[in-house]
């Protein structure tokens, strides 16, 4: 696979909108920068409108992050690394090691003392 695209619903999204979503790129081989930047788009009696989100592949990033480490510290499991949390969040390797290292810095996530690391 070339391209994957994830569709999502926005926080603020009620149902009486309709088809409303967010559309980010999980995978874009080939393409970068603005070209795959998320963007939300909206059915609406006029026609589909598209508006970018900005910060929010960032925000992805991190947000699939911390909900794999929320889910493997309810199954009483750690990740022993950066990477093995990358791979298991499903997020792209480079993405994913900005975002750590910002969780890392503002102590969002922490390392575990029997090892591993964990949210506290």
């Amino acid at each position: 696979m070339n391209l994957l695209i994830r569709l999502s619903r926005p926080d603020d999204y009620t149902q009486d909108e309709g088809a409303r979503f967010v559309v980010t790129f999980d995978k874009a081989r080939g393409a970068h920068g603005r070209a795959v930047a998320p963007f939300e788009a909206h059915l609406t009696p006029d026609g589909w409108t598209v508006h970018a989100v900005e910060g929010l592949a960032h925000q992805t990033v991190s947000g699939r992050l911390l909900e794999y480490l929320r889910v493997a510290q309810d199954a009483d499991e750690r990740p022993t690394s950066a990477n093995v949390a990358i791979a298991r969040a499903r997020v792209r390797r480079n993405d994913g090691l900005k975002a750590w290292a910002a969780l890392l810095k503002d102590r969002t996530i922490v390392k575990h003392p029997d090892g591993g690391f964990c949210v506290p």
